[in-house]
C-alpha cells in the first residue's frame, strides 16, 4: 500500500472524484511521506516522527480505505488497486508485524540463554578459558611458548 498509495491517489484524480475526496487523499498520502504541513518555525531543528510509527501507517491505510469506500466514483481497472484487494492489505500488515514481534521475543531470550552460557560464574565459557589460560601459564611458565600462544586471547564477559 505505500508504494499504492500513489497510484490509489492518482486513479482517485482520474476517476472524477469531488474535491474534498482527493483533497482528504492528499493529506492522508503527505502524512504517510511524513511530509510538513506549512514551513517550519525559524530554528527549529526537531522533526516530528508523531507519523511514523508502525500503527499510525496502518491506521493510514485504514483512512485511504474509508475515504475509497465513501467515494462511489472509485472504480479501478487494475486488480491490485481495487477496493476488495485493498481491504486485505492492513490485515497482512498487522500480520507481519505480530510475527517480527514474535521473533523479536525469540531472538531476545536467545540472546539471554547465550549470555548466561558465557557469563556463568565458574561454569561458563569466560571463566573455564580463563582458568585455562592460568593453567598454561601455571605449568609453562609466563616465560614459556605454550603459554605465548594462549597469552594474546582475550576473554570478557557479554555485556546487553
Amino acid at each position: 500500500m505505500f508504494i499504492c498509495c500513489p497510484k490509489v491517489y492518482n486513479q482517485l484524480v482520474a476517476c472524477g472524484a469531488t474535491e474534498g475526496t482527493i483533497k482528504n487523499a492528499k493529506t492522508i498520502l503527505d502524512q504517510m511521506r511524513y511530509k510538513r504541513k506549512g514551513k517550519p518555525l525559524p530554528g527549529a531543528k526537531i522533526r516530528s516522527i508523531s507519523q511514523r510509527s508502525f500503527n499510525k501507517i496502518v491506521d493510514h491505510v485504514s483512512d485511504v480505505l474509508v475515504l475509497l469506500a465513501n467515494c462511489p466514483e472509485y472504480d479501478s481497472i487494475v486488480p491490485e488497486l481495487k477496493l476488495i484487494a485493498l481491504e486485505a492489505y492492513p490485515d497482512s500488515l498487522l500480520l507481519g508485524n505480530a510475527k517480527a514481534s514474535q521473533s523479536r521475543a525469540e531472538m531476545e531470550t536467545a540472546l539471554v540463554d547465550r549470555n548466561e552460557i558465557f557469563n556463568a560464574k565458574n561454569t561458563g565459557f569466560v571463566d573455564t578459558f580463563q582458568s585455562t589460560k592460568h593453567s598454561v601459564k601455571a605449568i609453562f611458565g609466563a616465560n614459556g611458548p605454550q603459554y605465548h600462544q594462549v597469552a594474546q586471547f582475550k576473554f570478557r564477559r557479554i555485556r546487553d
